[in-house]
């Protein structure tokens, strides 16, 4: 999350949400996620509205810190079958430090996630994948992460469309967090190689102005659908990751309105 600053003053003059050229017909793909940093319980521990609110938006999976900031358990064992009893997958943010942050850490903070039933991690400040040794440090997380089941998903976040493909090897889904990086995608010379589903965007006001417009209950819709139709099989568009935005309900329902309308949904698999 270091670059989003420097990167939006790459991109931002070229950007907006209503100049980009429409996308390709026929390569729309709709899957949901949400990304959640705060916390579930108050201080007592008493469960807040949020855990119901993200089911209620039935997505495939939720991102969230396994521990609050203040080092108490955030995903408790209730919170995560509360989940799973409604077909929503868990997974944990860990952040890697471009790769730089002592790997018995990481290594150990992936197993406490997973150990306690969650379904997969989201890795946070991936490095570039442009050195060896890059490749090798997310390459060990990848392994140690599927050695606890096939099954287990890992997103790598570089933020940036400038990472190395090699990033494809070393995790399931990449994320393409920064500002309009998921705009920018199509132009790798290798993002047809892979399907859909292998690419994440969000939209946010995490940083303000940064999208050059106002994330709201209007433009989140449209940069989802956006999102899809232009190959990046899940978007997530929120006002803060440690909040939910007072609009999420009206804006998964016209999300659901467009898929069930059947507009220009992907029909390969993905």
């Amino acid at each position: 999350m270091k670059l989003k600053a420097f990167l939006s003053t790459i991109f931002l003059p070229f950007l907006s949400s209503t100049v980009l050229a429409a996308p390709a017909q026929g390569t729309t793909t709709h899957r949901k996620f949400v990304i959640y940093y705060g916390w579930y319980s108050d201080d007592k521990g008493k469960l807040g509205q949020e855990l119901e609110r993200i089911i209620a938006a039935k997505p495939e999976f939720v991102i969230s810190p396994f521990h609050t900031s203040i080092g108490r358990v955030n995903l408790r064992s209730e919170v995560i079958e509360k989940f799973h009893e409604n077909g929503v997958k868990v997974l944990v943010y860990v952040a890697t430090g471009q790769g730089r942050r002592e790997l018995e850490g990481v290594l150990g903070e992936i197993k406490t996630g997973l150990d306690n039933g969650a379904d997969g991690v989201m890795l946070d400040e991936v490095a570039m994948l442009h050195r060896n040794w890059q490749v090798d440090y997310y390459k060990e997380i990848y392994d140690y992460t599927r050695s606890f089941g096939s099954e287990r998903l890992v997103i790598a976040n570089p933020g940036t469309i400038m990472v190395n493909e090699k990033v494809m090897s070393v995790s399931d889904i990449v994320s393409f967090e920064f500002e309009h990086q998921w705009r920018l995608a199509s132009q790798l010379d290798w993002f047809l190689k892979y399907p859909a589903s292998r690419y994440l965007g969000i939209s946010s006001n995490d940083i303000s102005d940064v999208m050059g417009y106002k994330v709201d209950e209007e433009s989140s819709t449209r940069d989802t659908i956006e999102a899809w139709q232009g190959r990046i099989g899940y978007h997530f568009s929120t006002d803060t990751y440690i909040t939910l935005a007072p609009w999420l309900e009206k804006y998964q329902k016209a999300l659901e309105d467009y898929v069930v309308s059947g507009a220009d949904l992907y029909s390969r698999p993905v």
